[in-house]
This record gives structure tokens, C-alpha cells and sequence, in this order.
């Protein structure tokens, strides 16, 4: 069954069941300032501009954006939630959206970044279909890493879409000093992610 990229929202789980943590909840809409509101608007102005740039460089014709009006608007309600949960200094956990776009021959495996099959932190790996009815693979992955030096963490999650070899990442990375608040973050910023694949659309080859 083909799930809806529009309707497509994961929850991370990248622990067992028996550690798994309460469900976090994000600040009410109403205790959000208008001042982080502008800020996470601003940002992602910034993320809507790199995602256009980006898929026009790489993307070789084979995906495209849709809804580039109202993607700023869509981005910044999830970012300003991500921006203004807890009570961790400001710089104390740092957000990043990165997107990259690449293809290889039918069959042949990537090289560099992206979530391969069949790896422990695949969190899902089924066809979907875009808003223009084109069916695609998704897959969502997550990792991490420690900085060996400073002991400071980075966690990611991935969105995956591809066909026929032609490949769309999105990914969401936090930065900080503690585990629990990447994992809280993480949760949080990955309706974000979710809305850039919901903008993105496969376009078929001729050959």
C-alpha cells in the first residue's frame, strides 16, 4: 500500500521499547514570541532559497520543487518550535538542514551519504508517491557522532527519496552536549524534513 508523502510524518525511534522515553511536548503555539517567530521565519526564507539553488545545480531535471510560496511559511512553524523548546542556553544545541541530490546507474550503490538498505538504523523503507502520483522509494534513517576531542554530539535523521537511481536527500542535523536533548530535538525538527519531501517531485525520464 503507497503511502502519501503529504500525509508522511515518522516518529524517531532510535531506542528499544522497554527505554523508550515519555512523548515530548513542544511549546504551545501561543508561547512562542513573535521575535522567534521572525527568527525561524527568517531561517527558513534561507532553507526554502538553498533547497531551490541546490536542486537546480544537482538535480539534473529529475526532481523539482512544488508549493515554493507557501514552503517558507510551512518550514518556519516547525522551526520555530525546534528553536524555542527547553531552557538550554542559546548555542547550546544547534540546528542544520542540509539537501543533496545525485544519481548513479540503475542497481549500482552510492557512495558518500545516505541510508542504505537493510541498515540497523533504517527507520522505514517503502514506496511512496509524490503529489504528482509518481511512485518512489522512501527510506528514513538516522546516526550520530561524537566529536572526539570536545565529547560534543551530532545527530541526524534522513529523508530519503529515489528512482531509477535518481536520488533526493534531505537531512536534519542537532549538535549538542547531551544525548536526551538531541533525541528531543531531533523529534522535533523532523516534521521539517517531512515537509521538504512533501514539496519535492519526481520527474520522469523520456528513455
Amino acid at each position: 500500500m503507497l503511502a502519501s508523502l503529504a500525509l508522511l510524518a515518522l516518529a524517531l525511534d532510535t531506542q528499544d521499547a522497554q527505554d523508550a522515553q515519555a512523548p515530548i511536548t513542544p511549546p504551545a503555539q501561543e508561547e512562542i514570541s513573535a521575535e522567534a517567530r521572525a527568527a525561524a521565519y527568517a531561517y527558513a526564507e534561507q532553507i526554502a532559497d538553498f533547497m531551490q539553488s541546490v536542486i537546480a545545480q544537482e538535480a539534473g531535471g529529475r526532481y523539482v520543487l512544488t508549493g515554493t510560496d507557501t514552503l517558507a511559511t510551512e518550514l518556519a512553524e516547525q522551526f520555530a518550535v525546534v528553536m524555542t523548546y527547553g531552557d538550554a542556553p542559546a548555542g547550546e544545541y544547534n540546528m542544520e538542514m542540509r539537501a543533496t541530490f545525485f544519481s548513479v546507474p540503475d542497481g549500482a550503490t552510492p557512495e558518500g551519504m545516505y541510508c542504505a538498505e537493510g541498515v540497523p538504523s533504517t527507520m522505514v523503507d517503502q514506496p511512496v508517491e509524490d503529489s504528482a502520483g509518481n511512485t518512489l522509494r522512501f527510506r528514513g534513517c538516522w546516526g550520530g557522532e561524537q566529536d572526539a576531542e570536545t565529547g560534543r554530539l551530532t545527530g541526524g535523521v534522513i529523508y530519503q527519496l529515489d528512482s531509477g537511481g535518481h536520488y533526493a536527500l534531505y537531512q536534519g542535523l542537532i549538535d549538542g552536549p547531551e544525548e536526551e536533548g538531541l533525541r528531543e530535538r531531533l523529534s522535533l525538527l523532523e516534521p521539517a524534513i517531512g515537509v521538504m519531501v512533501a514539496h519535492t517531485v519526481f520527474v520522469p525520464g523520456s528513455e
